[in-house]
């Protein structure tokens, strides 16, 4: 799908003083916590641990025990919430989780030495009720940074055999546990420094890859992280994004954030909000009308000029003395960037194109083009052949205004387009014979014809997956005052 709709999916996820504003609400921070603790599972149920070394200092059992080929089984990995916060910190609250702990010990022990017996056994543990706050700041530079881990487990549980020194051991057992306990909690902050916020800081800054568009190498998109703000509600992603067109030009657009009062939409909440300004539109609208893209033709039976039922040709007489007995075709493009201006609910265009009749007849065409699904004849990309005739007939420029409709159904965008007001004048007129009268009558119909070429544009519908790289559901596209706002739900941590 083409024309206006395409131009706003390319920019799809634009605004700003940072022209690309992402949004990820509480729906998606409780999602993000999801993925999170699958993360966890898999990373924590693979780990491998140093061994540990606990001293005692005191007692016939004075010396160290060491504790080695340490690994986890049956791991139930706690629940993981995250909460924005004003201040620019973005919370992490654990609690609960389980996991089962089977290390190999021995003991060093100057006394327990003389007692003969192996020093070394199983020891069996088992690990729940974690209650842990991470706070996460996020600077300027998008760094992720740790200013406060606590963690504490409720219960650890430990068993020791394997020789009679674990018998022994069994009076100190409550010492080693406590020990192991806050290495346990010791090793889960580092965990979360070492692995889990690189892991968060790779996996949110990653985001723009899933919003870059290209339209058949005319017009395409690139996004750039700029900053992530933190509020009490949600945590945005701002963002650049650069403009290519065909024709050479790179653009950046700049225009202004979204204000706080289109947080509250009419409908549900989703996990992600796309704010697209109207100046970001309006950018991609030009460099997509340098790069040749608003441009399509059209035929039908309607346009045959001699038929046994009813066609142009049966409405106006003259054109089959004037070009025999043929099918004409439709050739439109934009004359000037489409201008587009955001109102609340609907989007109005203006639009100044040139309408152009040619004989159903083959010719060469340099530099084809797209042309619609439906089409019979081949895309013209210049009103001039490459052989010595002109076959364009008549030519005419339409200036108007439309309305704009957006919505998304079926995982596909879709736009309408209802055309309120316009002026049709005679531009070039190579048919030699045919009366004055017939011509203004081809003049009025231009219009209807301007309709089906836009309708042409509109009726397929662009793929929501052209639009985000990213698996998504109850999608919403909603224009209002400078801005088109589009939310969804997400389902980008499926696969891990």
């Amino acid at each position: 799908m083409k024309f206006f709709i395409i131009i706003l999916i390319i920019t799809i996820l634009s605004t700003t003083i940072y022209p690309f504003v992402l949004r990820i609400n509480e729906p998606g921070l409780k999602s993000l916590s999801t993925f999170t603790q699958k993360w966890m599972e898999k990373t924590i149920k693979n780990s491998t641990f140093s061994p540990y070394i606990h001293k005692i200092n005191r007692g016939i059992a004075s010396g160290q025990i060491t504790l080695s080929n340490i690994t986890l089984s049956n791991f139930l990995p706690p629940g993981i919430s995250y909460h924005p916060h004003d201040s620019g910190f973005l919370e992490m609250i654990s609690s609960n989780g389980k996991s089962d702990i089977i290390a190999d010990w021995d003991i060093y022990s100057e006394y327990l030495t003389y007692l003969k017996f192996p020093l070394k056994g199983k020891v069996y543990g088992t690990v729940s009720g974690l209650k842990s706050e991470v706070a996460i700041k996020i600077n300027h530079e998008n760094n992720f940074i740790i200013h406060q881990c606590s963690a504490q487990f409720n219960t650890f549980e430990l068993k020791l055999s394997g020789s009679f020194a674990a018998n022994v051991l069994h009076f100190f057992r409550d010492v080693i546990a406590k020990a192991l306990k806050r290495r346990g909690e010791e090793y889960y902050c580092q965990m979360v420094k070492e692995s889990l916020i690189p892991w968060l800081k790779k996996e949110i800054i990653r985001l723009p890859e899933f919003f870059e568009f290209n339209y058949d190498g005319k017009v395409s998109v690139s996004q750039s992280l700029t900053h992530i703000d933190i509020t009490n509600h949600f945590l945005e992603l701002e963002m650049n994004n650069k403009i290519y067109s065909s024709t050479g030009s790179i653009i950046e657009t700049v225009s202004p954030s979204p204000l706080k009062s289109y947080n509250n939409t009419p409908i549900p909440i989703r996990m992600m909000e796309i704010f697209i300004s109207e100046q970001t539109i309006q950018e991609v609208i030009t460099s997509a009308h340098m790069g040749g893209q608003f441009k399509s033709n059209f035929t039908s039976p309607f346009l045959q000029t001699d038929c046994d039922g009813l066609c142009l040709g049966i409405l106006l007489p003259g054109l089959k003395n004037e070009v025999g007995s043929t099918q004409l075709r439709i050739f439109v493009r934009s004359t000037i960037p489409p201008i587009i201006r955001l109102q609340n609910q609907k989007a109005l265009m203006l639009l100044n194109v040139s309408l152009e009749i040619y004989r159903n007849e083959p010719f060469e065409i340099e530099n084809l083009g797209n042309d619609l699904t439906d089409n019979v004849i081949s895309d013209i990309t210049s009103v001039f052949s490459t052989s010595p005739i002109d076959y364009s007939v008549l030519s005419i420029n339409i200036h108007c205004e439309a309305d704009l409709q957006l919505r998304i159904s079926e995982k596909k965008l879709r736009g309408e387009v209802g055309i309120r007001e316009s002026r049709a004048q005679l531009k070039e007129n190579k048919f030699s014979e045919m009366g004055q009268q017939t011509v203004d009558l081809i003049v009025n119909m231009s219009l209807p014809f301007l309709e089906d070429a836009i309708y042409g544009f509109l009726e397929n519908g662009l793929d929501i997956s052209e639009i985000i790289k990213i698996p998504s559901s109850n999608e919403v596209i909603l224009i209002q005052q400078g801005f088109v706002h589009i939310l969804a739900d997400l389902e980008m941590y499926k696969g891990i």
